[in-house]
């Protein structure tokens, strides 16, 4: 698959590439939140799911935030260990285990806007001989740094659509 159905991510993206969009989380998540938002409304709006089976946008941004602290800690064991074996991670459950709908949303902004600029700062920094070193996966598969990397941007990138279509969702109901 070279582009993701959904989101339109370019599975194929170069380092280059993911180290931009990465960097770029903070800014993109911010401005999507922020933008069009009346002070008053923006607490509710932001909390507001648009179905009980669909998260709010500051869930969606909570979990991005730990998607990208995930990743940057897989990243650093694959460039540090040789193969290391990674352990996946229970992303939904942590919507609620995690209470993401009543976290700060300033804070969670900047939290996440922290990790992506310092996973971008680490890739980076990366050599060739790094971004093509393996980690062996929970279901036993090989994953490269390049393809956590790809993993990690299409994440963000997928979600931060699923935080516009959220907040415009919720405003049009007001």
């Amino acid at each position: 698959m070279a582009r993701c159905d959904a989101c339109g991510f370019d599975w194929q993206a170069m380092p280059e590439e993911l180290i931009e969009e990465i960097g770029g989380f903070g800014p993109a998540y911010r401005s999507c939140i922020t933008s069009g938002l009346d002070v008053e409304d923006a607490e509710v709006i932001v909390r507001t799911r648009p179905s009980p089976e669909i998260w709010s946008a500051v869930e969606y941004t909570a979990h991005m935030r730990d998607v990208a602290h995930f990743y940057v800690a897989r990243i650093e064991r694959v460039v540090a260990e040789d193969r290391p074996t990674m352990v996946a991670a229970d992303f939904a459950s942590m919507v609620d285990t995690r209470s993401y709908r009543d976290q700060d949303v300033a804070a969670v902004l900047d939290e996440l806007d922290g990790l992506a600029l310092a996973a971008a700062r680490r890739l980076e920094s990366l050599t060739e001989v790094e971004w093509a070193r393996v980690g062996i996966g929970s279901e036993g598969g090989e994953r490269t740094v390049l393809v956590l990397a790809r993993r990690l941007a299409h994440d963000g990138h997928h979600h931060l659509g699923d935080v516009g279509q959220v907040l415009r969702h919720v405003r049009n109901r007001r």
